[in-house]
């Protein structure tokens, strides 16, 4: 695989990228069909450039792996 250069792309590769589902504010397109996903942990953090996570500014442990729809 070839790998993007700039912007820090490989600090974010392999076991450094942790998938994450952004909230943001505005307008909302249309509405996808819900899906299901598992979390262990929720946490709210200050947004860097293009709405990326920052700082931790807040973390919570929701146990065992909690379904969440």
């Amino acid at each position: 695989m070839d790998v993007v250069e700039g912007n820090g792309v490989r600090e974010f590769l392999n076991g450094n990228f942790m998938s994450h589902i952004t909230l943001g504010f505005g307008t909302a397109p249309a509405p996808d069909e819900p899906f299901e996903f598992l979390a262990g942990r929720i946490g709210l953090f200050h947004l860097g450039h293009f709405c990326s996570c920052r700082l931790v500014l807040e973390e919570w442990r929701l146990g065992s792996e909690t379904q969440l729809r």
